[in-house]
């Protein structure tokens, strides 16, 4: 299971009106599942032979995974 595929699970039961993607850079494959699942598309590059994002950009810090999730809880509680 892909990062992508865990995060259409999450959003699944959650009723939106439209779905916009942004991403810096992303592989092929994952711009062909996003035409599926997304209303808009914002990607700057996209890649063939896309190796990790930790290749392509200069500062990978992650936040830690307990703010990431409490990043989203936040959105989606205070979604309108």
């Amino acid at each position: 299971m892909t990062v992508l595929d865990v995060l259409l699970a999450f959003i699944k039961p959650i009723r939106y009106s439209r779905l916009v993607v942004a991403a810096p850079t992303v592989a092929i494959e994952v711009v062909d599942k996003l035409h599926l699942q997304a209303d808009e598309l914002h990607i700057l590059d996209v890649r063939e032979n896309f190796i990790t994002a930790n290749h392509y950009f200069e500062n990978n810090d992650l936040p830690a995974h307990e703010d990431i999730i409490n990043k989203i809880n936040t959105i989606v509680l205070n979604w309108r």
